[in-house]
Order: C-alpha cells, then sequence, then structure tokens
C-alpha cells in the first residue's frame, strides 16, 4: 500500500524522540465528541498514571479537561490543519513531533490523526481510524460502531471491560441543586440537528406561565444570533450571551436543568451533573444521551429516521442535505411540553 510505502521512507530519516512510559492522547474533537473521550482517558490514567499521560486536542477542549482531568494538555489550533482543517500543517507536524512519547493513542480516529501519525516515531501507537491508514498503527483496532460513542471509544483503550463497568465509568453524579433556573440552549452542531427556535421559545412561556419556572435562554455571542436576541427581547424572555466555554460553564453550574439539541452543552450539563433534556431529530439517541437516570430525551421517528444501529439518518443527519428537516419540524410543542412536564415530575420526586 502506498501510505505504508511513504510510512516506512519516513520513519528512515525521522529521528526518534520517545520517552519510557510517556503516553499521548490524540483527541481532536468538537465539544460533545470531547466529553465522550474522558471514561477512556480515565482507564489510560489509571494504568499509566495522569503525570505520564498528556492529551493533545483543540484550545476549546482545554476547559473541558481540565475540570475533569489532571492531565497535562497540550492545545493545537484549528488554523494548523488546511483543506477545510483536515490535513495537518508543517507546523502542526513540528509540534506533534515536539511531544516526547512512548506510546501514542489515537482517539481522533481520521484524516486529522492520521495526517500527523504520517510522521509519527513512537513504538507503539494503538488506535482506530479508516483501514485505509492501518499501516500507521501498531495496534490498529476497529471502532465498536453500534456501540454508544463513549463506550465505543473505551473499548479502543479496553477491549475486556463491561458494560456495567462502563456506565459506573460514565455517568457523572448528580450536583446539589443551587438553583430552579432552567436553561435552554437552542443551537447545534448543525441546521438539522436544531428544533425550531419559535417552538423553544413556546416551550419557555408554558413553563414560565403554567409552572411558574425561571427560564433563561443561553448562546455564544456573536452577531449572527441578533434575531434571537430582539425576538427574546420582545418576548420579554431573559438570555445569556457566553464569551467562553468557561462562561458556558458557569452558567450551567448556577442551574437546576438543561434543555437543548443534540449538542454539546447538553453533554458539558450532563458532565456538570445537571439533569438534561434533550431534543433528538436526524441522530440516534442511543449514540449519545448522557447515562444515568436524570437524563432524558424525545424525538419524533418518521420513516428516515436512524434505525437501531445507526447512529445518523441516510443524510449523514442532514450534512449530506436533507430535504426538509421532517423529523425536527413534526415535533409538536405539545408533545415536547407534555413529556418535559413528566420529566420535571420525576425529578421534583426524586432529586429535590
Amino acid at each position: 500500500m502506498i501510505i505504508n510505502f511513504f510510512h516506512t521512507v519516513i520513519k528512515l530519516f525521522l529521528k526518534k524522540k520517545t520517552v519510557s512510559g510517556k503516553v499521548l492522547v490524540i483527541s481532536l474533537h468538537k465539544l460533545g465528541d470531547t466529553i465522550f473521550t474522558i471514561p477512556a482517558i480515565k482507564l489510560l490514567n489509571k494504568k499509566h498514571s495522569a503525570k505520564n499521560v498528556k492529551i493533545l486536542c483543540y484550545p476549546e477542549s482545554k476547559t473541558i479537561y481540565k475540570r475533569a482531568l489532571d492531565n497535562e494538555i497540550i492545545t493545537l489550533q484549528h488554523t494548523r490543519f488546511f483543506i477545510g482543517g483536515r490535513i495537518a500543517k508543517v507546523s502542526a507536524v513540528r509540534l506533534f513531533r515536539k511531544i516526547k512519547s512512548e506510546i501514542i493513542i489515537d482517539l481522533t480516529g481520521n484524516i486529522k490523526s492520521a495526517s500527523l501519525l504520517f510522521f509519527n516515531t513512537a513504538g507503539n501507537v494503538l488506535g482506530f481510524n479508516k483501514n485505509i491508514y492501518q499501516s500507521l498503527y501498531s495496534d490498529f483496532r476497529m471502532r465498536n460502531e453500534k456501540a454508544h460513542l463513549v463506550e465505543a471509544l473505551i473499548e479502543i483503550v479496553d477491549k475486556t471491560i463491561s458494560s456495567e463497568e462502563v456506565k459506573k465509568i460514565a455517568e457523572y453524579k448528580l450536583t446539589p441543586k443551587v438553583s430552579d433556573v432552567i436553561l435552554i440552549h437552542p443551537h447545534g452542531g448543525w441546521s438539522a440537528k436544531e428544533w425550531n427556535l419559535t417552538k423553544f421559545i413556546e416551550i419557555a412561556e408554558k413553563l414560565i406561565s403554567e409552572k411558574n419556572k425561571k427560564v433563561k435562554f443561553v448562546f455564544e455571542k456573536n452577531e449572527k444570533y441578533q434575531s434571537l436576541k430582539n425576538k427574546l427581547t420582545e418576548k420579554k424572555l431573559e438570555f445569556i450571551e457566553t464569551e467562553s466555554i468557561e462562561h458556558l460553564f458557569e452558567e450551567i453550574d448556577k442551574c437546576f436543568l438543561l434543555i437543548g439539541n443534540d449538542s454539546g452543552p447538553v453533554y458539558m450539563a450532563a458532565m456538570a451533573g445537571k439533569p438534561t433534556f434533550s431534543i433528538y431529530g436526524p441522530t440516534n439517541p442511543s449514540f449519545s444521551i448522557p447515562f444515568g437516570k436524570h437524563h432524558t430525551y424525545i424525538r419524533k421517528i418518521i420513516h428516515c429516521s436512524p434505525k437501531e444501529g445507526e447512529q445518523y439518518c441516510y443524510t449523514f443527519a442532514g450534512r449530506k442535505g436533507c430535504p426538509s428537516f421532517e423529523c425536527m419540524n413534526q415535533l409538536t410543542v405539545d408533545e415536547v411540553y407534555n413529556k418535559l412536564s413528566k420529566f420535571l415530575q420525576s425529578l421534583n420526586t426524586k432529586v429535590i
């Protein structure tokens, strides 16, 4: 294979820089997927000690890792990748090469990590990726495509662990209640995963008028959300514009419950020990819903919804062009509000 040939040639000219016992985890993910890697890294810390395990990630992920782990974090800017952020530039390769490690564990598993590993000289490289990059690994593992994303990543670092153990490691403890504030985060990683904003506003109004709840919208401070701010101001609904991941965590820490689409803030809230209510559409909750009884979701299942064992619908969760977003559009305010009301009642019974 041509990749194997060139990788072998390059290694002949690269000087080895390894330190016995040192481990480097490559984790180049968005916020939600970053959180999914934490249980796997906790397992690595038990095996190798956190002082010997370094994490290479994007800058925005550093806050998440620092909150949950004691590992050294090395950040790699998005600008150090080109061709749509897919291929490592020379500056990224240089930074990667300076990190001395004996073992590399790839929890990214795509062309970004492969483009770094092409210049690797560590003796042991464990991880998953597309088969075309298999020659870059000394211990290549296939990711379990049918499992919850947390469980699939744990299986990469420990193939013997049971599902019961996974849930114990992956479930975050509920934190003591500090307020009655319900946060609504109305955005998602892309538009196909976002429920209608007007419907979110109706949910907020019903929670306020019928259940006497204090509700605040939370979203990133950005000019593109000016129309949202205008709508919320017109409706006299409170909102918070966050200026950083740290700021978002601060607001989550002060809330009782977070409502949102399948997106990073939901998983941040679960990580912070807060109950969550998630709205799913083109993605399958079986792959990402937070572990534990204080998390629930709603979804409208239609003919093109992802089936059991499928993470996405046939349009790759809308990223390959969904004609109508029907799974989200058909989900009504009453359906969401009724399930949310039952969930709130269960929380009042069990938690408060």
